[in-house]
């Protein structure tokens, strides 16, 4: 079985719900029998609590045993893996389809980066990128609430 790499090479001090989803759908992936990990070369983020499995000194396109899900944030380090010819295999994992006009130019389609696969967190990112970027097929992860957080408060008049 290959492994599965979230890459996310983000700074240590860059604080997103994106970056959070990643390590959560990665901590399911394990849960659920696969081998799965997270690549960041500067280590783990700090400003939330995980024990989440790291790759932080491997290069990551070498390796044709690795399933790597790219972030749509085309920039940095995404963007020489985005661009690079890798072994393994390529997805797109999109939480927001607006990002991926921040990065490289995209303007020739997402196909020309090799991805196998295109996710997103939503039908209405789905409907953006099978419009815009036909033609491909999107998947849907839905992002799930932690309800113990995020919960109606005692309302006040």
């Amino acid at each position: 079985m290959k492994k599965i790499v979230y890459v996310c090479p983000f700074p240590l001090v860059q604080i997103s719900g994106g970056i959070k989803i990643a390590y959560g759908h990665v901590d399911a992936l394990i849960e659920l029998g696969f081998d799965a990990c997270i690549f960041n070369p500067h280590g783990r983020p700090t400003w939330f609590e995980n024990n989440t499995p790291l790759l932080d000194k491997v290069d990551v396109i070498e390796n044709e045993n690795y399933v790597l899900v790219l972030p749509e944030t085309f920039n940095g380090g995404v963007a020489r893996i985005v661009q690079s010819s890798v072994k393994g295999t390529k997805i797109l994992f999109c939480q927001n389809q607006y990002n991926l006009f921040a990065g490289i130019p995209v303007a020739g389609g997402l196909q020309q980066f090799g991805f196998e696969k295109f996710l997103t967190v939503s039908h209405v990112a789905k409907g953006f990128m099978e419009r815009v970027f036909a033609p491909i097929n999107v998947d849907v992860i839905p992002v799930w609430v932690a309800h113990d957080l995020f919960k109606p408060h005692k309302k006040e008049m």
